[in-house]
Order: structure tokens, then C-alpha cells, then sequence
């Protein structure tokens, strides 16, 4: 079980994610309420009465949302811009409603920009020059970012080492009752079980995993770290 689903791995390795709340955690609270209105934005289809269908103008916020989020985290691949190109080619959509949303959301310097880039790719319009920087971002951060772009984007959010520190150490309620449900029921224990993580430093694994992240502390480039933020202020999800 993650923060927002539950995912399920076939034997034949087919993926499947049941997401029980639209309230990811999104760049900005703004799009979070806005996800969280989708009761009001499906519609109960005829003679089914356990289905409905998302409204298009409120998947589309979504499918925006979801790319800020990942973008904000350290990145994000080129299918998502692919899938932005399709659903502005082959869908037939409202576009006064999808504004709308995207106003509300404060997402439409963000949504324009990524329009543009998938413009350029998959309709051979010229490339603006304001959209090299976002062409970089994306084909160096491979599907999800780097972990040494996700540590300096976390580090620089945080704008304190031993506040960075504290929380990867002391990890918060939210993270743990994940990794650890009988706190649900007993959260009184969460200092018991944080010391029961630390004793997962024993497996070498997690041991290489934490020097690994350490290491890229570490060696953070305070100039790439820099201009990554710089890129969200501009596209407005910082």
C-alpha cells in the first residue's frame, strides 16, 4: 500500500495501481483540491451503476497535475508529452473548460509550456528558445529523475543539511505508517519503530542504498540544484 494506492504485480508482470484517492501529493495544494472534486467531475454511466466516467476537462488537470508532481520530484519522461500531444490531437474537448481548470489549478504556464514542447517534437513546429531548458530537463532526467537530481531537488526544498538529515533519520508519521500499518492502530509506537528501521542498516543492500544517497548529498552541484529550481519557478510549480 503506498500514500494514494495499492499496486498489484501479476505473474506475467503486468502492473496494475488502485488508487483509492484522487489526493496525490501534488506540487501544490491548489491542484490537490482540485483532484479532489472528482465526484463532481465524472459522470455515472446508463444501466452501470458502479461506473463512471471522468469528465475531459478535469483528466486533463490531472494528467497536467501528475506531470508537475513528477517534474517537481526530479522528473519526468517523454511518453507524458507524447500523451499531452494525443490529448490535444485526438480527443475532442472543450477548451474554455480545460482553461478553466487549469486557471483555478495555476497551471496554465506549466500546461503552455509543455504544450509547446510536444508541438515541437510530434508536430515539427519550430522549437522557441524558451523551451530548450524544459527539452534538457526531461531527456537528462530519464523516466522518474536521477537520484542525484531527486537528493538535490529534496536538499534544496529543504534549505538545510541537518533538517535534511533529520527527516531521512526520523522519517515522519505519513512515510512510516506505510512501511509500518500496525501504527495506524498505535501510533504511541512510532518512536519503537523507527529504531526497528534503523536496524534494516544490518542488510547490505540498504546499507549500499544509504551510502549511495549520502554520497550524492554530498556531492550535490549547488549550480545544477540552482538551476533546477529555476526552471520550476519559471514554469510556476516551485
Amino acid at each position: 500500500e503506498g500514500p494514494y494506492d495499492v499496486s498489484y504485480f501479476t505473474q506475467n508482470h503486468y502492473h496494475v495501481e488502485l488508487h483509492y484517492t484522487s489526493a496525490e501529493d501534488y506540487a501544490s495544494s491548489r491542484h490537490t483540491g482540485i483532484m479532489l472534486k472528482i465526484w463532481e467531475y465524472s459522470l455515472p454511466q446508463p444501466n452501470c451503476s458502479y461506473e463512471r466516467i471522468q469528465c475531459d476537462e478535469h483528466f486533463y488537470f490531472y494528467h497536467i497535475a501528475h506531470m508537475a508532481k513528477h517534474f517537481r520530484n526530479g522528473g519526468n519522461g517523454v511518453r507524458t508529452i507524447l500523451d499531452t500531444w494525443l490529448l490535444n490531437h485526438k480527443l475532442a474537448f472543450d477548451q474554455s473548460k480545460r482553461s478553466a481548470l487549469l486557471e483555478e489549478g495555476g497551471l496554465v504556464t506549466f500546461d503552455d509550456q509543455t504544450k509547446r514542447l510536444s508541438e515541437a517534437w510530434f508536430s515539427n513546429f519550430p522549437k522557441d528558445s524558451s523551451i530548450h531548458e524544459l527539452e534538457y530537463y526531461i531527456i537528462h532526467g530519464g523516466v522518474y529523475g536521477t537520484a542525484e537530481r531527486n537528493v538535490a531537488i529534496k536538499k534544496r526544498q529543504i534549505n538545510n543539511r541537518f533538517k535534511y538529515y533529520f527527516i531521512r533519520i526520523f522519517q515522519p508519521y505519513s512515510n512510516m505508517k506505510r512501511s509500518y500499518p500496525v501504527l495506524k492502530k498505535a501510533p504511541i509506537l512510532l518512536p519503537v519503530f523507527w529504531i526497528v528501521r534503523w536496524f534494516k542498516l544490518l542488510d547490505p543492500e540498504v546499507r549500499k542504498r544509504t551510502a549511495i544517497e549520502i554520497n550524492n548529498e554530498r556531492n550535490v552541484d549547488e549550480v545544477t540544484a540552482s538551476g533546477i529550481e529555476s526552471l520550476m519557478k519559471q514554469l510556476e510549480i516551485w
